[in-house]
């Protein structure tokens, strides 16, 4: 069926201090409420059809754009230049690929486009092996939690289910640079501290068949 969003108008959009340019149908932006107002800003103040991100990582918008078009998008990975979507990731293929994952949650997060973040979060849970790496996943989670705001709740609700299963996988090393991130406060640290009293609360609980009594331990 074809797109009619590919019959409007193009602007053309210059990403990172590099300005790479891409060239992007109108109503494509729209999906997304900031570029929407951007894009009527911008002819409104007679600046042309041109916007400029240089702030914005050019790799990571490729994944906005991607998305906006088509509805999904393919993280990088070494080694592999055309690769579709599949059932699961490989950490092993694309070691910062929970970063990669990490940096296009925080994009759709500016941008508005929630659908973006629910896909991603599901991408998150089917990457291979995540919860084997403690410190990654945990990074990944403090580069989240620091440029989203504390009531996300579309990763918050991951982390809170996943963050105990990767604890449980820590060796000491991983526990003194995890520490670190904790010490830090923020909401980390809070979602941490509620994933934890999850675990604690089902483990105090039996239930009998017709009602939940504690638990001995």
């Amino acid at each position: 069926m074809f797109d009619e969003r590919l019959n409007s108008n193009t602007f053309a959009i210059y990403v990172g201090p590099n300005d790479v340019r891409r060239v992007v149908h109108e109503l494509v932006l729209h999906e997304s409420p900031v570029f929407e107002r951007i894009c009527l800003s911008t002819f409104e103040e007679g600046m042309g059809r041109s916007i400029y991100l240089p702030e914005d990582n050019a790799v990571t918008f490729g994944h906005i754009l991607e998305y906006l078009y088509t509805r999904d998008y393919t993280p990088m990975r070494r080694n592999c230049s055309d690769i579709i979507f599949t059932d699961t990731f490989s950490d092993r293929e694309n070691p910062n690929l929970g970063i990669e994952l990490a940096n296009v949650y925080i994009m759709a997060d500016k941008y508005q486009l929630e659908k973006l973040k629910e896909l991603t979060v599901l991408k998150l849970r089917r990457v291979e092996n995540i919860i084997e790496n403690p410190v990654l996943f945990f990074k990944m989670a403090q580069k989240i939690f620091d440029h989203t705001t504390d009531s996300d709740a579309c990763f918050g609700a991951y982390f809170v289910e996943v963050a105990p299963l990767v604890s449980k996988m820590m060796y000491p090393e991983d526990i003194e640079e995890v520490e670190d991130m904790i010490r830090e406060g923020g909401q980390l640290a809070f979602d941490l501290f509620r994933a934890m009293c999850a675990v604690c609360k089902k483990a105090s609980w039996e239930w009998t068949g017709t009602q939940a009594v504690p638990s001995q331990i």
